[in-house]
């Protein structure tokens, strides 16, 4: 199975209500053939992150709802189907497409893990353990594929 194809099952494994709308939105878009900013920087690169995100996760996310990880992991970077305009806010754009575009039901933790993954360029002090776990996955996923190791 292919990367897409993983990622549009994983989504529909869920059930959440909402999930179909995310589902047409990045078959409809670019989100499985852009690339990343940073790192990731290829034909299909934003996915592949979203999944490698997701498996590192699940490793030491050990107690957290799987759904919420599926939904977090998978779905941080969604603003990339319309490209960074910065860096900082693309949490808050990811977020805000999720629930106003797509009209995912995402809990305030989910809502939150996906906001704040990179939480210190928000100096958030108190963390969930789903925040900590998207936080700590998405890092590493990035760091492994980055072109300024």
């Amino acid at each position: 199975m292919d990367t897409r194809q993983t990622i549009i099952n994983l989504l529909r494994s869920t059930g959440r209500k909402g999930i179909e709308n995310v589902i047409s939105l990045l078959e409809n878009s670019n989100f499985f053939t852009v690339g990343s900013h940073s790192h990731h920087r290829y034909v299909g690169g934003t996915a592949d992150h979203a999944l490698e995100t997701l498996m590192l996760a699940r490793r030491h996310g050990r107690g957290i709802d799987d759904n919420s990880l599926i939904i977090t992991s998978l779905l941080h970077d969604i603003c990339n189907i319309h490209g960074y305009r910065d860096i900082d806010g693309h949490g808050g754009r990811s977020a805000r497409i999720l629930k106003d575009v797509c009209h995912l039901e995402l809990t305030t933790d989910e809502c939150n893990a996906i906001r704040y993954h990179m939480w210190k360029r928000h100096k958030r002090p108190v963390r969930s353990k789903l925040e900590l776990a998207v936080f700590d996955a998405d890092k590493k996923s990035a760091k492994m594929h980055s072109i300024y190791r």
